[in-house]
């Protein structure tokens, strides 16, 4: 009952927040720039999109053989795109998309029953996605300063996360300090679940850590295609922003919506890279538009994901 509640919650913050980020643009212009939107760069944007996931795939994939799993990279990329429909669909948004994952794959592939490596290879995957994603914004905000009017503050502010950034590829990557934070974790593992699951990383992963090494590449190229399709966007609505100014504004916007505070953090992610763009000079309808070609991008992922979860639900197959 109480999950029912919060879900029915969810829809109705979401459906606030679109309300209000169309009260605060000119919907006939934006739904006009839409319309005149270069199909093609927006089909290549799509595909782009896609390569990002084979990208993200194959970093799992990494992963997973860091864990000792022989995962196959086509394998995870269908349910890299399951999770993005259950991501929106169910509550909890892309954390229920990820759990659900975590679930499929040991139903399909565990012949023991739970293993928690399935488990720890999302969280070990969504903490490196993030942590490039972090790293991109954090540099970009030292040698852009796009929030200007912050003044040190806002160098202040890159520093920090790219300090807390390093920290954390530090801990991923560096086995001789990950070892050293796991005898710091145990004394407080028993009191936070989080700080166990972190623990369970630093056992599975510890030995095999030079392994994770080409995850990281794989992370770089997913994280840059996923930038580089909402720039195509962007050039198909002809918004004349940087590629830097772009790729910022989505990397951040999607960093923001981390807490599934909406569904699917539909409505916030679109709201923010209309207000980052606009705050560096990109025209608000031009901005609005481009949002809107990037929930039909991610709308269309979720049902690409939605028909092969279909698929094989109705046929009765694992994941293959």
């Amino acid at each position: 009952m109480k999950k029912t509640i919060l879900y029915f919650l969810r829809i109705v913050l979401t459906a606030a927040v679109v309300w209000y980020f169309f009260q605060k643009i000119n919907l006939e212009k934006s739904f006009e720039a839409v319309k005149q939107a270069d199909f093609l760069i927006f089909l290549s944007a799509l595909a782009v999109s896609l390569i990002a996931w084979i990208f993200n795939s194959l970093r799992w994939r990494q992963i997973f053989l860091a864990a000792n799993i022989n995962m196959p990279a086509k394998k995870l990329f269908l349910y890299n795109l399951v999770g993005v429909f259950y991501g929106v669909v169910l509550p909890g948004g892309k954390l229920t998309g990820d759990a659900v994952c975590a679930h499929r794959l040991t139903e399909d592939n565990s012949e023991n029953g739970y293993d928690k490596r399935y488990f720890l290879s999302i969280l070990m995957d969504r903490a490196i996605g993030m942590l490039t994603m972090i790293f991109f914004v954090s540099v970009y905000f030292i040698f852009k300063k796009p929030f200007y009017n912050l003044g040190w503050q806002s160098d202040a502010f890159g520093y920090f996360l790219l300090a807390a950034d390093l920290l954390g590829f530090i801990l991923i990557f560096t086995p001789v300090f990950g070892l050293v934070v796991s005898k710091i974790i145990k004394l407080f593992a028993s009191r936070w679940s989080l700080l166990n699951n972190i623990e369970s990383i630093t056992q599975v992963y510890g030995q095999n850590k030079r392994r994770l090494y080409p995850a990281l590449l794989f992370s770089i190229a997913g994280v840059s295609c996923l930038a580089l399709s909402v720039y195509l966007l962007s050039l198909s609505v002809g918004l004349g922003a940087s590629f830097g100014a772009v790729g910022f504004s989505y990397l951040l916007a999607t960093i923001l919506i981390v807490v599934p505070i909406t569904i699917g953090g539909i409505g916030l992610r679109e709201g923010g890279i209309t207000y980052f763009l606009i705050h560096l000079g990109a025209p608000i309808d031009g901005a609005a538009a481009l949002s809107i070609l990037m929930f039909a991008q991610f709308a269309i992922v979720a049902l690409i994901g939605g028909a092969i979860e279909l698929y094989f639900v109705v046929f009765k197959k694992a994941l293959k």
